[in-house]
């Protein structure tokens, strides 16, 4: 059967047969927009692609190093340093300009401004995201923008207690909150939530969560 339909394939011309197989082809996008680069400043100013950035002057000194995270279109600029939040730019295309600071881009808030604002009647919260950015401080946004999608399917209050055993272990990360939530709330929940060719590997660190707070570890 099988050189049959070998046999019979080949006989088909490769337009058609693509046209046949396309279907069952599973989309693939390349992110391109993500980016993080540190790049140091230079008269209240800092360069990201042939572009000159202004700096609140009152939080840099020259030669400072400015951890630049580019989400999308969104500019965030940190000091490298301690981890200070300086402001945020719209990208801007083009070569030679200076983009000077733009008030209401800076006050708008970021995914993790506004995670902290929408967990704030838990107080573990705030441990859990300033932990998150100690440990993990170049994927705080992809690793926001997964617990933000959470809210959709699991209560606030159980986040919430899956961020304290986080805290506790002291292991704070996206990955390792949805692996409790799968060990607490269960795998069925979490395949609404999670990708389905990486849900195996929060299912492994789920036991491994049970097995270790049974074992009285935590």
């Amino acid at each position: 059967m099988v050189m049959v339909w070998f046999m019979k394939s080949r006989k088909k011309p490769p337009r058609k047969l693509f046209k046949k197989e396309y279907p069952k082809l599973q989309k693939y996008v390349e992110k391109k927009n993500d980016e993080i680069v540190i790049h140091t400043v230079y008269h209240d100013t800092v360069e990201y692609r042939d572009n000159l950035y202004k700096l609140p002057s009152e939080s840099v000194n020259e030669g400072d190093k400015i951890r630049i995270e580019r989400y999308d279109d969104q500019l965030i600029f940190y000091n490298a340093g301690t981890n200070e939040l300086l402001c945020k730019h719209t990208l801007l295309l083009g070569k030679g300009n200076v983009v000077t600071l733009n008030v209401e881009v800076h006050d708008e808030p970021t995914i993790e401004e506004v995670l902290l604002d929408e967990y704030k009647d838990y107080e573990i919260s705030s441990i859990f995201f300033k932990k998150l950015r100690e440990q993990k401080p170049r994927y705080v946004y992809p690793q926001c923008r997964k617990i933000g999608s959470l809210k959709k399917h699991y209560a606030k209050e159980i986040i919430a207690k899956g961020m304290r055993y986080c805290v506790e272990v002291d292991i704070c990360s996206a990955f390792e909150l949805c692996s409790w939530l799968v060990y607490k709330m269960g795998e069925t929940l979490a395949k609404r939530v999670l990708p389905p060719h990486t849900i195996k590997h929060y299912k492994i660190r789920a036991e491994e969560i049970r097995k270790e707070l049974n074992d009285g570890r935590y």
